[in-house]
C-alpha cells in the first residue's frame, strides 16, 4: 500500500489544490502541513508527513496556490492572504475526510508559511491547535529597498496591464545582492508581502493552542525575534528550542525524532487531550 495518496480540493475562488495526502492506519487526528516560502510539497514535508502518519495523524500536504502541481497564475506568484484562506478550505477538505475526526485537526507551517499558518489560527477557530516551525519573525523590508520595490511593483503593474508578462524577482543579481533585500518570485509576490500585517493577527490566535519551533542558529529567523513573536502569543503556548540547528536543516539529521515526538506530545495533548503517548515504531 503506498504512503500517501493524490488528492486534490477546491478554493473558494475556484481554483484547484494538489497534494498528497498519507492516511493514518485508523481513524483520529488530522494535520495540514505547508512547505516554506516558495517551497513544494516534496520539500521537507514528506518524512513529516510520515512521522505523523505513522503515530495515528492523517496528514496533508499540499503545494500552495501557483506552485508545484496546484492551479494559479502567474506561476510562483505569492499572495500570503490568499494563502491564509486557502488553508480554510484545505481545512474543509480534511475535515470530510473519512479518515479524520471533524473535531481534531491542526495547521502546521515552516518558515513563510508557519506565519501563514499562525493566522489561519487566528481566523480561524476549527483548527484546534497550530505549530509553526522556524517562523519568519519579520517580514519587513528595509527602507532603502521597500522605496525601489514600490516603484518597480508600480511600473510591473503598468506593463501587465499593456500586456507585458509578469517581472519575476532573482534569489540574488549577478553582483551578489538582492534587489528587495530578499528575492523569487514574482514583484507582485513582494509587493503584497510589504503591505502585509501579519503580525497583527497572531495576537488573535488565543484561545488555540500554539507551539513554535525555534532552531538556536537560525540566521533567517533569530532566535531573539522568534522569542518576540511566542511572547506575544497568549497561552496556552508552548516554545521548544533546537540545539544546533539552522532555519533550513531544522528538521534533517540527528535530533529529528525527538523534535518530531515533543510535537506529537502537543499535538496529542490538544487533540485528543492525551498527555502520556508511545513513540511511534519508525
Amino acid at each position: 500500500m503506498p504512503k500517501f495518496e493524490a488528492v486534490s480540493f477546491p478554493t473558494l475562488d475556484g481554483l484547484t489544490l494538489r497534494g498528497n495526502l498519507y492516511p493514518a492506519s485508523q481513524p483520529g487526528p488530522g494535520i495540514i502541513l505547508l512547505p516554506g516560502f516558495s517551497f513544494v510539497k516534496e520539500i521537507m514535508l514528506p518524512k513529516v508527513a510520515e512521522y505523523f502518519q505513522k503515530s495515528g495523524i492523517t496528514a496533508l500536504a499540499y503545494d500552495p496556490r501557483t506552485l508545484g502541481e496546484s492551479d494559479g497564475s502567474p506561476r510562483r506568484d505569492i499572495d500570503p492572504m490568499k494563502h491564509v484562506s486557502d488553508l480554510h478550505d484545505a481545512l474543509t477538505f480534511l475535515q470530510k475526510h473519512s479518515m479524520v475526526n471533524p473535531d481534531q485537526v491542526a495547521y502546521w507551517g515552516f518558515s513563510f508559511n508557519g506565519v501563514v499558518a499562525l493566522n489561519a489560527a487566528a481566523l480561524d477557530k476549527r483548527a484546534k491547535c497550530v505549530i509553526a516551525v522556524s517562523p519568519l519573525a519579520d517580514l519587513s523590508y528595509p527602507t532603502e529597498y521597500l522605496h525601489v520595490l514600490l516603484r518597480d511593483a508600480m511600473k510591473d503593474r503598468e506593463a501587465q496591464l499593456a500586456g507585458a508578462r509578469p517581472i519575476y524577482v532573482p534569489v540574488v543579481q549577478k553582483d551578489g545582492n538582492c534587489p528587495y533585500g530578499w528575492g523569487a518570485d514574482t514583484i507582485q509576490s513582494h509587493y503584497r508581502i510589504s503591505t502585509w500585517r501579519p503580525y497583527d493577527l497572531i495576537t488573535q490566535v488565543a484561545p488555540t493552542p500554539v507551539m513554535i519551533v525555534t532552531p538556536t542558529e537560525d540566521k533567517m529567523s533569530p532566535l531573539e525575534l522568534q522569542k518576540a513573536l511566542f511572547d506575544n502569543l497568549s497561552m496556552p503556548k508552548e516554545h521548544i528550542l533546537v540545539l544546533n540547528k539552522g532555519h533550513m536543516d531544522v528538521l534533517s539529521g540527528r535530533g529529528f525524532e525527538t523534535i518530531m515526538y515533543d510535537q506529537l506530545k502537543f499535538l496529542r495533548y490538544h487533540l485528543e487531550q492525551q498527555p502520556s503517548i508511545i513513540k511511534p515504531n519508525l
